[in-house]
């Protein structure tokens, strides 16, 4: 699984829907969209504002966590 999958995971997971995530990171709708679609994924310095908003970690994120199991 991607980031992008991830990102779409958790935001469902937390009960949020993409403007609502939007508006917790300070970013657009179409922002979260394009993360989501499999554009161009966040930064990497915005990563853990991003795991903080949907209760999660980086390591969940990115996918580090299922393949470390």
């Amino acid at each position: 699984m991607n980031v992008a999958k991830h990102i779409r995971r958790a935001r469902k997971a937390k009960g949020l829907n993409q403007s609502e995530l939007a508006r917790l990171l300070e970013v657009s709708r179409s922002t979260v969209l394009t993360w989501e679609k499999g554009g161009p994924g966040p930064k990497l310095d915005d990563l853990p504002k991003i795991a903080r908003a949907l209760d999660t970690t980086v390591a969940e994120l990115i996918g580090a966590a299922a393949r470390a199991s």
